[in-house]
């Protein structure tokens, strides 16, 4: 019996070891591919990772990341600054290793004089823990990290309360989820103009390595958004929801889908603005591919934008036919209920075939259809008086309950309602 018994912690430890030193040996190789990866998809953006592991006969393991960002990184991110020497960021992992489990706490260092207004003291001083694990069976990753309260005082006066990060992968980096929440966030400039977040989550699904947004799913919630000057509102946003997908078909096309609801937006002003109960489903058709890597190429977010990029951007992007699709645009304005639907049929742009813009904007086609509530003459009593005249000249007809409708044609670049143009592209 003692033998038996001797002989299975034998085992016992044997396995343990075996296993641990198997799930030591599997992360290396995990780690090291990682880094491989991202220094063939990104060293030549200006980003190196290196990677160093210093095992013990324990079950502890320490590793290292040194990450640097070279000038070239600030420039193609369009970040305006100069630097003396790269910019380099040390994470330090201490690791407990596990049969087939590995359990890390993580710490960072910038190692040189930061480049931006922000000084490298705002990081060594923020109060944080930042763990991850993998899973030797699943392959799995998961990470956390939660950051306590702190300030940025430049540029501008910016206050975090409680922050966390919720991260899931899988071995090659495919299939990631990124969950975000905030508590509380104030951003303060010189004039006494502040705008705060309250109660903030945000998901985000993307693959990391390919950088497409067509394989990006985007997700925002924030229980309320309100930008204020001393004790003035100057508009403030309830209960916004935001979900934006990219769907992948099998051909060069990709299609997009955004969803809106928000329960109310208040905007200050001599005539004060108040929208309730929005709510929005826009689709887009036929989008190109090669949208992402043009859309950088050409720097259509700076002010590097012209008309000759502009043609290339059109000419490459949009060979196919693009289809805008508003399911649905809904919402109150100063209690009265609006809604809008329809589609917008956006022609293949070839430039050989196309004879300038204007061309191009006179074969866009669409119709569209938007409907007030009947309140809108007890709101508004000046319509009491215009509505009976858009009705006889068409303009304006009712529904079969009673609310007002106008059919709004989109057609050799013009708006028309009744074959009556009332405005351009």
């Amino acid at each position: 019996m003692i033998i038996l018994l001797v002989g299975s912690i034998l085992l016992l430890a044997m396995f343990t070891s075996v296993s641990t030193y198997y799930t030591s040996t599997h992360f290396d190789q995990f780690n090291q591919s990682v880094v491989k990866q991202y220094n063939e998809k990104f060293q030549e953006e200006g980003i190196q990772i290196k990677f160093k592991s210093k095992k013990s006969l324990s079950l502890n393991q320490e590793d290292q990341y040194v990450i640097t960002l070279y000038q070239t990184y600030f420039d193609e991110n369009k970040i305006h600054v100069q630097l003396k020497e790269p910019v380099t960021f040390t994470i330090k992992q201490k690791c407990k290793v596990w049969p087939f489990y590995i359990d890390c706490q993580n710490k960072v260092k910038i190692n040189t004089a930061h480049p931006f207004s922000i000084n490298s003291k705002v990081w060594e001083q923020l109060n944080y823990q930042w763990n991850w694990q993998y899973t030797v069976i699943t392959q799995r990753i998961t990470s956390q990290l939660s950051v306590k309260p702190f300030k940025i005082n430049y540029p501008k006066k910016i206050k975090f309360d409680d922050m966390k990060f919720f991260y899931e992968s899988d071995r090659n980096l495919q299939y990631n989820t990124l969950n975000i929440y905030l508590d509380h966030v104030k951003l303060e400039n010189k004039n006494y103009e502040s705008i705060e977040f309250n109660n903030l989550h945000t998901e985000l699904l993307f693959d990391m390595l390919k950088q497409q947004p067509w394989t990006t799913q985007l997700s925002l919630q924030v229980d309320e958004i309100h930008a204020y000057r001393i004790s003035e509102t100057l508009f403030r946003i309830n209960e916004l929801f935001l979900r934006y997908n990219v769907n992948e078909p099998p051909k060069k096309q990709v299609k997009l889908e955004n969803l809106w609801t928000m329960k109310s937006l208040y905007i200050s002003s001599e005539s004060p603005v108040n929208f309730d109960d929005f709510s929005a489903d826009i689709r887009v058709q036929g989008i190109h591919k090669q949208v992402a890597k043009l859309y950088s190429e050409l720097g259509i977010y700076t002010e590097n934008m012209n008309e000759n990029k502009a043609r290339t951007l059109l000419n490459t992007v949009n060979p196919t036919p693009i289809l805008l699709q508003i399911n649905q645009i809904k919402t109150g304005y100063n209690q009265v209920d609006m809604k809008l639907d329809g589609e917008v049929k956006f022609p293949a742009y070839i430039e050989k075939k196309i004879d300038g813009f204007e061309h191009y904007i006179d074969q866009i086609k669409g119709n569209l259809n938007l409907t007030f509530s009947k309140n809108i003459e007890s709101i508004y009593p000046i319509m009491h008086t215009l509505l009976p005249i858009y009705e006889k000249e068409k303009v304006v007809t009712k529904t079969d309950l009673g609310n007002y409708q106008m059919k709004v044609k989109i057609n050799k670049g013009h708006l028309l309602i009744n074959k009556k143009i009332i405005g351009a592209l």
